[in-house]
């Protein structure tokens, strides 16, 4: 679901969590620590659109318990460079990809030809 505007986001964000905390999203003592996630963008990824994309899905997650890191691929297999290399174990709960269908498969080579991917 992606929202139209701000307020749309809201109150989905505030229905969420009731349905999975059962208390007040305002109430942050009540919340599980929040996640991190990672989040890839190519810029001309999904015929340009990406960059809007981004947006709309952001307005939804600034108003969730989610801390997230934003990158930019800068060139072919930039996302697999930066999974296998730079992201640490444990330094995110998730990565997001954003772009066409080519981001999401440079990040899970990414991560399977880590030293580590066990």
């Amino acid at each position: 679901m992606i929202c139209e505007n701000g307020q749309e986001a809201k109150e989905w964000q505030i229905r969420v969590i009731n349905a999975a905390y059962g208390g007040d999203p305002t109430v942050c003592d009540s919340m599980p620590p929040k996640k991190r996630l990672l989040a890839l963008l190519n810029p001309f990824g999904g015929a340009g659109k990406a960059p809007g994309k981004w947006e709309k899905a952001k307005q939804l997650l600034d108003y969730c318990h989610v801390d997230i890191t934003l990158k930019h691929t800068e060139r072919r297999n930039h996302g697999y460079d930066i999974v296998k290399d730079e992201v640490q174990i444990g330094q995110y709960d998730g990565i997001v990809t954003v772009s066409g269908d080519g981001l999401i498969h440079e990040a899970i080579n990414g991560a399977m030809h880590r030293p580590d991917k066990e």
